[in-house]
């Protein structure tokens, strides 16, 4: 079986592919200067969805964003670093955060921030989401964000800005990478 890596277009063949039927997978890019990790799934259309998983307050792993179209087809998979990322249709020069850019007419230059904290409770990391007063609003799970709210993200959270959406996801497994 032939996957492509969506990050750079490199073709790599897997072998056995057979034995991943029915899952999710995290592969990585066989090409030596990308080797970015990215999710392939291998289910059938009919089989379960299990994107949406319950939030786990004890959480300790990976956090995750899916940037999607309308449509849902996947644009962008990035694992969240501990630092703070700025959400816009442009990119702008500031090196105090992380810039992510979506092509979408809808989306203001520096639409949201995505906030990296550090949860008094247990020490471990959190995310949240901030509209940074843009032009169209931010929502999460369908409810509108007031300029400036901050809401902590939970495993399954929806955010939607322009016609994007961005799915939070937690990934708890050690072992989330297959190399192809």
């Amino acid at each position: 079986m032939t996957i492509t890596c969506p990050h750079c277009g490199c073709k790599s063949e897997l072998k056995n592919a057979d034995r991943l039927s029915g899952r999710k997978v995290f592969l990585k890019c066989s090409n030596n200067r990308c080797n970015k990790k990215f999710e392939y799934d291998f289910r059938s259309e009919s089989d379960e969805d299990t994107t949406f998983i319950a939030p786990s307050l004890n959480y300790s792993g990976i956090s995750q964003l899916r940037i999607m179209k309308e449509d849902k087809s996947v644009i962008k998979v990035m694992n969240l670093e501990p630092r703070d990322y700025i959400i816009g249709r442009e990119s702008w020069k500031d090196f105090s955060t992380q810039k992510v850019v979506i092509e979408d007419p809808y989306i203001s230059r520096k639409h949201c921030l995505i906030k990296c904290s550090k949860d008094l409770e247990n020490g471990k990391r959190r995310y949240s989401v901030q509209d940074l007063n843009s032009t169209n609003n931010t929502l999460l799970n369908d409810k509108e964000l007031s300029p400036g709210e901050e809401v902590y993200l939970s495993n399954g959270d929806i955010i939607k800005i322009g016609i994007s959406m961005i799915l939070y996801r937690e990934l708890n497994t050690k072992n989330a990478y297959e190399n192809i």
